[in-house]
């Protein structure tokens, strides 16, 4: 959920969501989560997500997608350095390396896709999880 900077500092105007404040995981920023008035760095995020039951299987699903997604980045980047070596040896292989690092580099998008998609899936997860919680009393 992305929110206006106002209401991620729980600066938000209605008094029935300033309650919800301080629990509630809300977007800062692309890269930067929220708690109340409190950022929470990456390490802070990955405990808070695996340790809730209903967001620690979709926040494994967004680690499985952005280390898949981060293996062929890499493998793009030594495929287009590794194109470089080559020219003088065989233009004609160096230019297929470097078609396939954009394609291996192409190949990667849904895997970065998905993972940003798994991660504000299990967000909203452990949001509702907190609420529906708190709605009942902790029960």
């Amino acid at each position: 959920m992305v929110v206006s900077a106002c209401m991620a500092l729980g600066q938000s105007s209605s008094p029935a969501l300033q309650a919800y404040d301080s629990l509630l995981i809300h977007q800062f920023t692309d890269t930067k989560w929220v708690i109340g008035k409190r950022v929470l760095n990456q390490g802070e995020l990955r405990k808070l997500l695996r340790s809730h039951p209903a967001s620690s299987a979709g926040y494994e699903r967004h680690r499985k997608n952005r280390t898949a997604g981060n293996a062929l980045q890499i493998a793009a980047v030594t495929m287009y350095a590794g194109s470089f070596f080559l020219l003088p040896a065989s233009p004609e292989a160096a230019i297929g390396v470097l078609i396939g690092s954009v394609a291996t580099s192409i190949s990667s998008v849904p895997f970065s896709l998905r993972s940003r998609k798994k991660l504000y899936r299990a967000i909203w997860l452990y949001n509702r999880s907190v609420l529906a919680a708190d709605s009942t009393g902790g029960k």
